[in-house]
């Protein structure tokens, strides 16, 4: 993935990882991630930027999986894990 940031904080976004594959997945426009430092979901656009989204607008599968990820990036925060 190229380097970018995120629209949300500015942090430095140069990887991704799909939350049910092992493998580090190659990001697609319209893919969906969230930023691990502010936990802002985003959207991958066709430049290869990142634009914040809102979550009511998104469809209810990928929404189910962007919570789980928020939630698990919290989780993880909690006992002591710095992105």
């Amino acid at each position: 993935m190229p380097k970018t940031t995120c629209p949300r904080c500015g942090a430095e976004v140069d990887a991704a990882v799909a939350l049910r594959n092992p493998v580090a997945p190659t990001p697609k426009v319209g893919d969906l991630g969230v930023c691990l430092r502010c936990e802002g979901p985003m959207e991958v656009q066709a430049d290869g930027t990142l634009k914040a989204i809102d979550l009511h607008t998104v469809a209810d599968d990928p929404f189910r999986l962007l919570v789980i990820a928020i939630l698990s990036i919290r989780a993880r925060k909690r006992e002591g894990w710095t992105p």
